[in-house]
């Protein structure tokens, strides 16, 4: 008996609610369009945020590439200079080595003539030069 009556107020609800239906029909059909164009609306802005943020990404991708490529041509230049500093250094070094070692073949060979001359020479020239340092 309870499922019969419940039946008929199922039916009577929707008979009532069909017939309120067929007399707004606009109020139904506009409301049921404006969701629709509501949704087709978002996703074209959907799509468009996803394009510009597919561009903004690449972009700063780009331009991260392009910093670190600078970063590395100041790294290879930087190794470049001191590499030609090191050499030049090194060249340098050698002439001032050539030259010392020259002035001190000279010197030798001035003692050692001065040595003939007179004896006792190089022990004086060593004894002044001790002395400069005490």
């Amino acid at each position: 008996m309870i499922e019969a009556l419940t039946w008929i107020a199922i039916k009577s609800f929707f008979k009532k609610s069909f017939e309120l239906c067929k007399k707004y029909w606009q109020i139904i059909v506009g409301f049921i369009g404006g969701v629709l164009l509501f949704v087709i609306a978002r996703d074209r802005d959907a799509l468009k945020i996803l394009k510009k943020t597919t561009e903004i990404n690449r972009e700063e991708r780009d331009r991260s590439l392009e910093i670190d490529q600078e970063e590395n041509n100041k790294i290879a230049a930087a190794v470049d200079e001191y590499h030609k500093k090191s050499e030049d250094a090194l060249k340098s070094l050698n002439e001032k080595e050539s030259d010392l070692s020259d002035k001190k073949d000279e010197i030798k060979e001035s003692l050692l003539e001065k040595e003939k001359e007179e004896r006792g020479t190089i022990a004086r020239e060593l004894e002044n030069e001790i002395d400069k340092f005490n």
